[in-house]
C-alpha cells in the first residue's frame, strides 16, 4: 500500500470516528463511492478501534445470571468463589476453593459471560474444555474439572497459578539475558507441545504466561486457540479481529487470513523482543489501533539492539539495569545473533519465519551454547567467532586461546585492509575483543576466571604491535583493556594503556571517545592518589562533554567522577569548595533523575552522603547511605562490588556514631561478597579489612584489630606502595591499634610513615594531616617530649579550626591532643577549655556510653583535680569510671587508671 493510499484511509478513519455510529455508513457511502477496497479498509479500522475500546478495555464486572453480582462465597458445585482474578473476551475468571470435605484445593474458576447466546462463543468455550482436557504438560495450566450451572452457563475449573506475568517476573528478579532466554526456552517447549497436539494458541502474550515464585513458567488461556485438525476437516477457523490481542497479533491475523503455527511463532517473537530490549517492536506516534494495525502489516521492526535507544518508554539505563547490565553491554549482547533470531521470528511473511517453534528453540539453544545459529549466514568469520566464544573459559585459564582470538581477527583485519570494508571489519574485531576483555572486569559482570591478568596483558601486547596502523581502533581497544585492568585492581598495568589511548585520541579531532579517555585516565590517577594529575583531566572531560552532543547520563557520570575527586581531595571543608562540590553533584543528580537512571541516582547520592559526612552531618549521611544501599541491592543484587562499597561507607558512618555492632555486621557482609567476586589481592578487599579492624578499634579491641590491619597493609603495599592514600590510612589506623596496646615507640614510627605520605599527597593544610599530627602529639606527650607534643598539637588544631566549622566531629582529635599535651606539661588551667570543648562535641556526635567519651571525662576530671576543684573532679571521674567499668574488665588499664584517679580525689577531699 503506497503512502498516498494509506493517508486517504487514515483521514477517512479519523473523520468517521468523529461521527455517531449510526451516521458512519452514510458517510462511507459518500466518501468511498464505488471503491469497495477503500471502504473495507476503513471499516476494518473502525471495528479494530471499537474492539479495543470495548472488548479489550471494558472494566471487569463480577456478574452471574440475571446480572447479579457474585458475592464472596458464591458456590458452583463444590467450589466457593473467593474473588475476581480477571475478565477476558468470553469469560470471567475467579479464584475459588474446593471445600466439599473431600479435599481442599485453590483453583481458577472460569465462567462464560452471563447472557451470552452467541453460538460461536458457546462453541469456543466448550472447545477450550476439550483442548485443555488433552493437554498434559508441566508448563501448561491444567484442567481439573468442568460443567454447567443450572442455567446452562458452562464453567471450567483450572489450575490456579500464583505468579507474575513473564515480563514482570524477569524485570522484578533482574534476570540477565541468558537467564531470560532459558526461561523463554521452557515456554517454547509448552507451545511446541500444543502444536504437536494440533493446537495454535493465537493469544501468546506475557499476561498469558505466568511465572511462579519457583521460576516455573505456566501457559494460560486457550480460550481462542484453534484446532488445526478440525479446520482441515472443513470446520471454519475463527478469525474475527477481536479474538486476539493486537500488540501480539501476526500480520495474517490482522488481515483475517488462515492461521497456522507460524502465527504463534510471530507472537513469540514479539514476546522475546520485549524480554530482550524492553521495547515493543512497533514504533507508534499516537498509539491508535489503526496505527498499530498498519505497523504490524507494513513496518519492519528495528533491531532490538537499536530499539534500546528509542525515546519512547523507559530510558535505556533502566532497561539495562533490569538485566544487570549497562546500556553499552546490553546493546553489545543483543547485537548479532539475538537481533537475527528475533527478526527472523517477526518476518511479515509466514514462510520466511522459523517454520516451527522447534526451530526457534533450536536457535536459542545454539546461542546459549555459543554455537552458530541457523538464521545467520554460515560465513567462516562468524563460525570462527562462535568457536572462540564457546571456549572462553579455557582461553582465560591458559591464555593460548586469546592468541587465537587476536591472531585470527587481526589477521583478518589486515587482509581486509585491501578491500573497501576495512573499517567495518576492524570494528567487528574490536567489538568482539572488547566483549571478551570486559568479562574479566568484576565491576561489569563478575570475573569468571583466574588468569584474567594474563588475558589482558596478551591482548594489550598484540594490540600495540598489530594495530599500530589503525590508531583509532587501537586506542579503543587499549582503553577497554585498561578499564578492565582497573576493575581488577591492576592500576600499574592499566596506566600505560590508558595513557597511550588518551594520547592517540588527542591526535584525532575532539570526540566523545576523547572525553571517555580523559575520564578513564583521570579516574585512574584519582585511584592512585595523584590528585594533581586527576583533577585537570576530569575537568577537561566535563567541559568536552558539555561542548559535544553528549548524552545526559554520560555528562552526569563525568560530573560524579569530578565531584568524587574534589570531595576526597578537599574534604568539603572549605565553604567555597563545598558549594562547588555540592553544585556539581546536584547537577549530576538532576540529569540522572530526568533520565530515570536509578543506578546513576544511587551513585550520586552516595557521593552526596560523603559530603554530608565530611561536614559532620552524620545522621544525614547515614540516611542517604541507607537509601543508596537499598537501591543498589535492588538494582545490582547482593554480591556486586558497588553494594559492598556502600555497606563499607554506611558502616564507617555508624562507627563514627558509636554503633560498632551493626557496622561489623555490614563489613562482614561486604567482605564475604568481595571475596566471592573479586581477586584475592583486590584493593577493595584490603579497604574492607581496614574498616572491619576500625570497628574493633572503636570498641577498644585492639588485639583483634591489629591482624586485620596488618593484612590490609600488606595488600595495600603490594598494590600501591608506600606513597598512596589508602596505604597512609591503614598505617594511621594500625598505629592507633598499636598505640592502644601501649607500644608507643612502634606506634610513633607507623604514624610518622603515614604523616609523610599524607603531607606529600595533601600538603600541610589538610584534615587528614591534622589527624595524624594529633595522634602523634598524644604519643610524644606520653613519652614526656612535651615541646614536640605541643608543636604537633598546635599545628593540628590550627588546621582543624581553619578548615572545619565549629563543633565538627573531626575537631575532637586535635582538641584532645592539645588538652592532653598541656595537661601532661603541667598546665592544667590552659588544658581545661580544650578538653571541655572536645567533650562537648563528643557528647553531641556520639551515642551515650561511648568509651572515648569516658576517657576524656577521666582526663578532664584529672585536670579539675589538679586545679583543686575536687567536687567537680570527683563527679567527672565517677561518670567516666562508670562507663568504662560497664564495658571493660576490672583489671583493664583504663579502668584501673580511672579508679586510681578517683580514689586520689576522694582521699584529698577528706
Amino acid at each position: 500500500m503506497d503512502v498516498e493510499r494509506w493517508s486517504r484511509i487514515d483521514a477517512l478513519f479519523d473523520e468517521a470516528l468523529t461521527l455517531p455510529p449510526e451516521e458512519r455508513a452514510a458517510f462511507l457511502d459518500r466518501a468511498c463511492g464505488d471503491d469497495r477496497e477503500l471502504r473495507e479498509a476503513v471499516e476494518r479500522l473502525i471495528v479494530a478501534d471499537e474492539s479495543a475500546n470495548t472488548f479489550l478495555e471494558r472494566p471487569p464486572l463480577i456478574v452471574l445470571e440475571g446480572g447479579e453480582e457474585a458475592a464472596e462465597g458464591s458456590r458452583f458445585g463444590p467450589y466457593r468463589i473467593e474473588r475476581l482474578l480477571s475478565r477476558g473476551g468470553m469469560g470471567t475468571v475467579y479464584l475459588a476453593t474446593r471445600d466439599d470435605g473431600q479435599f481442599e484445593r485453590r483453583v481458577a474458576l472460569k465462567l462464560l459471560h452471563p447472557g451470552t447466546d452467541d453460538p460461536e462463543d458457546l462453541q469456543r468455550f466448550r472447545a477450550e474444555r476439550q483442548i485443555l482436557a488433552r493437554l498434559e504438560h508441566p508448563a501448561i495450566a491444567r484442567l481439573y474439572d468442568g460443567g454447567e450451572t443450572e442455567q446452562g452457563v458452562p464453567f471450567l475449573v483450572l489450575e490456579y497459578v500464583e505468579g507474575l506475568p513473564l515480563d514482570d517476573y524477569c524485570d522484578h528478579n533482574r534476570l540477565e539475558i541468558d537467564d531470560r532466554l532459558r526461561l523463554f526456552r521452557r515456554l517454547l517447549d509448552a507451545v511446541s507441545y500444543a502444536h504437536q497436539n494440533l493446537l495454535v494458541h493465537r493469544d501468546l502474550k506475557p499476561a498469558n504466561i505466568l511465572v511462579t515464585a519457583e521460576g516455573e513458567p505456566k501457559l494460560l488461556d486457550f480460550g481462542i486457540a484453534k484446532q488445526l485438525a478440525r479446520e482441515r476437516e472443513g470446520e471454519p477457523g475463527l478469525t474475527r479481529f477481536r479474538m486476539m490481542t493486537p500488540g501480539y497479533a501476526s500480520p495474517e491475523q490482522v488481515r483475517g487470513e488462515a492461521i497456522t503455527t507460524a502465527s504463534d511463532v510471530y507472537a513469540l517473537g514479539v514476546v522475546l523482543y520485549e524480554l530482550l530490549c524492553g521495547r515493543s517492536p512497533y514504533r507508534l506516534k499516537h498509539g491508535l489501533p489503526h496505527e498499530l494495525e498498519m505497523a504490524i502489516l507494513e513496518q519492519e521492526p528495528e533491531r532490538p539492539s537499536q530499539a534500546l535507544d528509542r525515546e519512547d518508554g523507559p530510558p535505556a539505563e533502566r532497561i539495562a539495569a533490569a538485566r544487570c547490565m549497562k546500556p553499552r553491554e546490553l546493546r553489545r549482547q543483543l547485537r548479532g545473533d539475538l537481533d537475527t533470531i528475533v527478526l527472523t521470528a517477526l518476518r511479515k511473511e509466514p514462510q520466511r519465519r522459523y517454520q516451527s517453534v522447534i526451530e526457534l528453540a533450536a536457535d536459542i539453544d545454539r546461542y546459549l551454547q555459543e554455537m552458530p545459529v541457523s538464521a545467520r549466514p554460515d560465513k567462516p568469520l562468524y563460525r570462527a567467532g562462535k568457536f572462540v566464544r564457546r571456549h572462553r573459559l579455557s582461553v582465560a585459564l591458559t591464555g593460548l586461546a586469546l592468541i587465537l582470538i587476536a591472531g585470527l581477527f587481526i589477521s583478518l583485519v589486515q587482509q581486509r585492509r585491501r578491500v573497501e570494508r576495512e573499517r567495518d571489519t576492524s570494528r567487528a574485531a574490536l567489538a568482539f575483543l572488547v566483549d571478551v576483555f570486559e568479562h574479566a572486569d568484576p565491576y561489569q559482570k563478575g570475573a569468571e576466571n583466574v588468569s584474567a591478568r594474563e588475558l589482558l596483558e596478551t591482548g594489550a601486547r598484540r594490540a600495540r604491535l598489530e594495530l599500530a596502523s589503525d590508531p583509532e581502533v587501537q586506542a579503543g581497544l587499549l582503553d577497554a583493556i585498561g578499564q578492565a585492568s582497573v576493575g581488577l585492581g591492576q592500576l600499574d598495568d592499566a596506566a600505560p594503556l590508558l595513557e597511550r589511548s588518551l594520547a592517540a585520541r588527542r591526535r584525532l579531532p575532539p570526540s566523545l571517545e576523547l572525553a571517555e579517555s580523559l575520564e578513564h585516565a583521570g579516574w585512574l590517577h584519582f585511584l592512585r592518589s595523584d590528585y594533581d594529575k586527576a583533577e585537570p583531566l576530569l575537568r577537561e572531560a566535563v567541559a568536552l562533554r558539555r561542548r559535544l552532543p553528549s548524552g545526559p547520563t554520560e555528562l552526569a557520570a563525568a560530573l560524579v567522577h569530578l565531584g568524587t575527586l574534589l570531595t576526597e581531595r578537599h574534604q568539603s571543608t572549605d565553604e567555597a569548595r563545598s558549594r562547588e562540590i555540592e553544585g556539581i553533584l546536584l547537577e549530576a543528580l538532576g540529569l540522572y533523575q530526568r533520565a530515570s537512571d536509578d543506578l546513576g541516582v544511587a551513585s550520586t547520592r552516595f557521593q552526596l552522603a560523603k559530603v554530608k559526612k565530611d561536614r559532620g552531618d552524620l545522621p544525614g549521611a547515614e540516611r542517604l547511605y541507607r537509601q543508596v544501599l537499598s537501591a543498589q541491592r535492588r538494582l545490582y543484587g547482593e554480591d556486586h562490588p558497588e553494594v559492598a562499597q556502600c555497606r563499607r561507607a554506611l558502616a564507617l558512618t555508624l562507627i563514627v556514631q558509636a554503633k560498632p555492632g551493626e557496622a561489623k555486621a555490614l563489613l562482614r557482609q561486604a567482605l564475604a561478597s568481595q571475596r566471592r567476586v573479586l581477586p584475592k589481592d583486590h584493593p577493595d578487599i584490603a579497604a574492607t579489612l581496614n574498616d572491619l579492624a576500625l570497628a574493633y578499634t572503636r570498641t577498644a579491641d585492639y588485639a583483634s584489630a591489629e591482624p586485620l590491619y596488618r593484612e590490609a597493609l600488606a595488600s595495600e603495599l603490594a598494590n600501591h606502595g608506600e606513597n598512596h592514600a589508602d596505604t597512609a590510612t591503614v598505617l594511621f589506623n594500625l598505629a592507633s591499634a598499636v598505640q592502644g596496646q601501649g607500644r608507643l615507640k612502634e606506634a610513633a614510627e607507623l604514624h610518622e610513615r603515614s604523616l609523610a605520605t599524607r603531607r606529600a599527597l595533601y600538603g600541610e593544610k589538610h584534615i587528614y594531616v591534622a589527624q595524624v599530627e594529633a595522634m602523634l602529639a598524644r604519643i610524644r606527650s606520653e613519652q614526656g617530649r612535651h615541646g614536640e607534643a605541643l608543636d604537633l598539637a598546635r599545628r593540628s588544631l590550627a588546621t582543624g579550626r581553619e578548615l572545619l566549622e565549629p563543633g565538627h566531629n573531626e575537631l575532637i582529635g586535635p582538641l584532645r591532643a592539645m588538652g592532653t599535651a598541656l595537661l601532661n606539661a603541667g598546665r592544667p588551667a590552659e588544658a581545661e577549655p580544650y578538653l571541655r570543648e572536645s567533650l562537648d562535641i563528643l557528647r553531641k556526635t556520639r551515642a551515650p556510653g561511648y568509651f572515648q567519651t569516658a576517657r576524656i571525662e577521666v582526663l578532664l576530671g584529672d585536670c579539675l583535680a589538679r586545679l583543686g576543684r575536687r567536687e567537680e573532679a570527683r563527679s567527672m571521674l565517677a561518670q567516666g569510671l562508670a562507663t568504662l567499668e560497664a564495658q571493660f574488665p576490672p583489671d583493664h588499664p583504663w579502668v584501673k587508671d580511672a579508679r586510681a584517679k578517683l580514689d586520689l580525689v576522694k582521699i584529698a577531699s577528706r
